[in-house]
């Protein structure tokens, strides 16, 4: 699809994600759904895009299989052969499972930075290489990373998590000047925004609301985010934290353990 605006959004099935894709389906973007095991998820979302009259598929893959650096490559050129060179990259898709400095465990810390460090940068390495093959000029497409509030404002609680996004923020940066002018490299860290497994709706709700603005992101929010700087062509290099003003009040514990 020339000349269109075409998107790849990973983990896009559920909660955030499907937020993200609806918002840039309905600013005029083509979506392409990344999900895991969610089909069910994607084919719904798939159908509700095409009623906003804008071209959506959606493509299965389990990044933990991708063993080799081919794998990104041929996963991406999948992808733009089917619906036509991508302007945007979200990457959206992470885990997130607790652990702490004394029960950390060499396992959970590779899979972390398996799927929240390793998987991001080699997709937007894989579009960076297919946008310098192109002969086109002039068109400058852009990755933005979902990291977290959690950095500006850190405790020990999800370890292996923090590490992970940690080290993602840094590489935003670096991949921002490496892959400059073909591609923005950009971050959004929202804060507490949906109940993770588990939490109690009343627990979520009391937490929400412990930020200056009594109130923190919302999906709509991050995806309203990710729409407006994917038209801001002077930024890249640097990260976009929508949390409420979570960030700005230290607390010793993360905000999904704090009480009424």
């Amino acid at each position: 699809m020339k000349n269109e605006k075409n998107c790849l959004v990973t983990g896009g099935a559920k909660r955030i994600g499907r937020s993200i894709c609806t918002e840039l389906a309905k600013d005029g973007w083509n979506v392409v759904i990344h999900y895991n095991k969610s089909e069910h998820e994607s084919k719904i979302l798939v159908n509700e895009i095409k009623k906003l009259g804008k071209y959506s598929i959606k493509v299965q893959a389990d990044f933990n299989t991708f063993t080799v650096d081919q794998s990104f490559s041929s996963f991406m050129e999948k992808i733009e052969k089917e619906i036509g060179p991508l302007s945007l990259l979200v990457n959206n898709a992470a885990v997130f499972n607790y652990d702490s400095p004394n029960s950390v465990s060499t396992s959970q810390m590779k899979f972390h930075l398996s799927n929240n460090l390793i998987v991001p940068v080699m997709l937007a390495k894989a579009l960076y290489q297919n946008r310098v093959k192109d002969i086109s000029k002039g068109q400058t497409t852009v990755v933005i990373n979902l990291l977290d509030q959690k950095l500006w404002n850190p405790n020990p609680d999800f370890f292996s998590y923090t590490l992970s996004k940690s080290a993602l923020n840094e590489a935003t940066k670096l991949m921002a000047r490496a892959f400059a002018p073909q591609l923005r490299v950009l971050g959004v860290a929202p804060g507490i925004t949906l109940p993770i497994e588990n939490q109690k709706e009343d627990e979520f709700s009391s937490a929400h609301t412990k930020t200056p603005l009594k109130k923190s992101s919302t999906p709509i929010d991050i995806a309203s985010a990710i729409v407006w700087l994917a038209k801001a062509q002077a930024i890249t290099g640097t990260t976009l934290i929508i949390d409420g003003g979570q960030h700005l009040i230290p607390t010793p514990r993360d905000v999904v353990f704090m009480k009424s």
